[in-house]
């Protein structure tokens, strides 16, 4: 249904921009015409700049009889200055003192002879555009512009600013797997994918996003198991995005998702490159953005919220399969437990034993609110306390978290406010919601507990069956990248299912999921791991 009111007011939203994602911010760019006045050159950076003490423009003097004169510009902030005096000043300064016409010098071939005999920089650009050059002092790199010279050379390997170290990530903990995390840092984020998949078949597809912030997003994938379709269907989504900054990759989400307005998440979220890694593999895509930890990927399904890194380095039947069988429980509960409760205390008392419909009957006895109120309140100030747990210090969070919970829950009932049979509900609830590994479908499934109550209230068991209906019908029709949100149950595809309720062994996982419409299927041949080796054959 939402879906549906979506593309009927999808009509009178502003359209999307039709154009590429990379969008040029310079109104006078067409100005720029290429010159050898070095003055000028630096008067069109300068003036294309907003008056900042950050943006520094050194004039340089280099070479002891042939004076040429040049410029370095740079941000303040964004370069790594023991780079940028080791390996660009010094030689420029110091060594290019022999720099002369005996030694076949002259002001013609200065330019070629810098960066193959002085300069001891990695990165080395050469272009004849100022565009280019503002774009590239923007991101942390230096421009040196040499008198006379239409060429400017641009230094790639000056970039260096304060980074987060890799550490843990705190959201997706585990007991047994790989202790690193994505930090906001877009390089050391696309190195910790390549310290993990060696092929050279890896890539990344990267463009600016934001005609103000110029944030570098990359799509990332494995050429020839990742699906051509899903890749340009991702692709063209990102580069209508028409929007002045992007400062988190949930921006990106909201544009690419097939439907906004549904309350289940449709991209997956992770910290983690190992679980990113699991993802390429299995021939899906992850999206990496500049300047947030949180890496996106596509396509998904709804089981895999429901799935953790760590159940592919457990025990597979024992600890992984447990748990799966647990998440899918916890699922059922924080969603359904508070509405059941109501509908069979209001409309269905014949399906509760007798002795504990009189136990339930005493303890509501002066309390004056009626029963789905009491639910409704106290889920309330539970979403509050955990609300206010999150946002204030972490001492201080889980402090308030526990302490506020229980005092909250025992004046409640000496107040004669709700009975302690709620309470019960309320917690086991909220207990049960902190079993999801994805924070974005536990964030659904604790919304759609108050309509649902509202229908046990209303409606009994039948009107929690109709809201249920309900959900399971947008569900069936959600898509991600073209991905039917329940596959493999929804279409059935067997082969998939085997790796929802339980988890096999990875000697039995032989093929690729089916919902990452990979090329390449196979992801090993059948071999016998549990013949024997014979002791007295060699080699």
């Amino acid at each position: 249904m939402l879906k549906h009111f979506y593309k009927r007011i999808k009509r009178y939203m502003v359209p999307l921009n039709k154009g590429p994602g990379e969008k040029s911010y310079l109104k006078n760019e067409s100005s720029f015409l290429p010159t050898k006045n070095l003055q000028e050159r630096v008067k069109q950076i300068k003036d294309t700049f907003a008056p900042s003490d950050d943006l520094i423009i050194r004039d340089i003097t280099f070479g002891s009889e042939l004076q040429i004169n040049g410029t370095l510009i740079y941000i303040d902030g964004l370069v790594d200055k023991s780079i940028l005096n080791n390996s660009i000043l010094r030689p420029l300064l110091i060594e290019s003192r022999e720099v002369k016409p005996s030694k076949g010098y002259t002001r013609e071939n200065i330019y070629r002879r810098l960066h193959r005999e002085i300069l001891t920089t990695n990165e080395i650009e050469e272009t004849n555009q100022i565009s280019l050059v503002i774009d590239k002092i923007l991101t942390g790199e230096t421009a040196l512009i040499i008198e006379g010279q239409e060429q400017m050379m641009i230094f790639g390997d000056t970039r260096g600013w304060k980074d987060r170290e890799i550490i843990d990530p705190e959201n997706e903990t585990v007991l047994r797997g790989p202790r690193e995390g994505f930090t906001e840092s877009f390089r050391d984020n696309t190195a910790l994918i390549r310290r993990r998949i060696k092929d050279p078949r890896l890539f990344f597809d990267s463009m600016k996003i934001g005609k103000i912030t110029r944030t570098e997003v990359s799509l990332v994938y494995i050429k020839g198991l990742a699906n051509d379709k899903i890749v340009k269907e991702a692709r063209q989504r990102l580069q209508r995005i028409d929007i002045d900054g992007i400062l988190e990759s949930a921006y990106l989400e909201e544009f690419i998702e097939d439907c906004p307005w549904s309350l289940f998440p449709q991209i997956e979220h992770t910290e983690r490159p190992d679980k990113a890694a699991a993802a390429l593999l299995e021939g899906r895509i992850i999206i990496i953005t500049d300047n947030t930890p949180i890496t996106l990927i596509i396509p998904i399904t709804f089981f895999q919220f429901m799935q953790a890194a760590e159940d592919y380095y457990d025990r597979p039947f024992i600890g992984a399969t447990l748990l799966r069988w647990l998440r899918l429980f916890a699922v059922n509960v924080s969603l359904i437990f508070p509405a059941f409760y109501v509908a069979i205390t209001t409309f269905h008392q014949e399906m509760i034993p007798g002795p504990l419909l009189i136990s339930l009957a005493a303890t509501r006895e002066g309390v004056p609110f009626p029963l789905v109120v009491e639910v409704l309140g106290l889920e309330f100030s539970f979403e509050v306390l955990r609300e206010a747990g999150v946002k204030l210090p972490r001492p201080l969070g889980q402090a308030l978290s526990i302490v506020g919970a229980l005092i909250l829950g025992d004046a409640a009932i000496r107040a004669g406010l709700v009975s302690p049979a709620i309470v019960i509900v309320v917690a086991m609830t909220a207990i049960t919601s902190f079993v999801i590994p994805a924070f974005s479908m536990g964030y659904a499934l604790r919304l759609l507990r108050f309509p649902l109550a509202l229908l046990g209230a209303s409606l009994g068991l039948y009107g929690v069956m109709l809201g249920l209906l309900g959900i399971l019908i947008h569900v069936t029709s959600l898509r991600s990248f073209g991905v039917p949100y329940l596959a493999p149950l929804a279409p059935r595809h067997l082969e998939d299912a085997k790796d929802i309720f339980i988890r096999l062994p990875h000697r039995l996982i032989q093929k690729r999921p089916w919902i990452a419409r990979s090329y390449d299927l196979i992801r090993r041949e059948p071999v016998d791991m549990d013949k024997k080796p014979d002791p007295g054959k060699k080699g």
